[in-house]
């Protein structure tokens, strides 16, 4: 079966070179060149299993979710829904903003990107891929950057040091933020300790989209632990 097709789709999908997806794959000590990768792609060449296993966990894909999407591949420009129970939709930043109000069917139709979530999480889960320096601290226990990939849960309740995708008023997207809460009044923080103004109060109106379950960051998943950030 080729899944060459499919693993090269993947790969530009995030826009990495042949060269950005060997370097990817060399932090799970997978030592292979570009030209291998090539003819992998165009399914002149085989893989070995551990190969495959680190191509599949570089770009969140089951082997299930593979060779389902190898067997439909005469199909592959249609919409479809997720290939596997507990695949969340990674959607745009406007998208986020509304997604509650979106009939589940029309979720299906507008959405092209799905990845496994590895956390417990509600059927209305979504990930969204980041953008900007705003969340990143060099120094914090916790930091987020540019690229980087959040699974969201707008089932759930936000509490003090959640981390949150928000819509305040006026703004047609959804931005990423960490709630904080003192003496019953709620702020939105930036943490990027260069960034101006990182502590807001929230505006009347705001409306929290979700609150971060994990991080997804190339090959490593990451819970979320609201309650030990300071």
């Amino acid at each position: 079966m080729n899944y060459g097709s499919l693993i090269r789709k993947a790969r530009k999908h995030r826009k990495w070179t042949l060269q950005d997806f060997a370097d990817e794959l060399s932090y799970q000590n997978i030592d292979i060149d570009t030209g291998n990768l090539s003819r992998i792609e165009t399914g002149k060449q085989g893989t070995s299993n551990h190969v495959l296993d680190g191509i599949l966990r570089t770009f969140g894909i089951s082997i299930e979710a593979l060779l389902l999407k190898a067997s439909v591949s005469s199909e592959s420009d249609k919409k479809t829904a997720p290939e596997k129970a507990g695949s969340c939709p990674v959607i745009s930043w406007s998208q986020a903003a509304s997604w509650q109000n979106i009939q589940a069917t029309d979720r299906s139709a507008i959405t092209e990107e799905w990845l496994i979530c590895p956390m417990p999480h509600g059927d209305d889960t979504y990930a969204l891929r980041l953008s900007g320096e705003s969340m990143q601290d060099p120094y914090g226990a916790i930091s987020f950057d540019d690229g980087d990939i959040v699974f969201f849960d707008p089932t759930l309740s936000a509490t003090n040091n959640s981390f949150i995708a928000v819509k305040e008023p006026d703004e047609a997207n959804a931005t990423f933020k960490q709630l904080i809460i003192e003496n019953d009044k709620r702020y939105l923080k930036t943490l990027n300790p260069d960034w101006p103004d990182r502590i807001t109060p929230i505006k009347d109106n705001t409306i929290i989209c979700g609150v971060a379950i994990c991080k997804y960051r190339t090959c490593t998943t990451q819970p979320m632990e609201h309650k030990s950030i300071e």
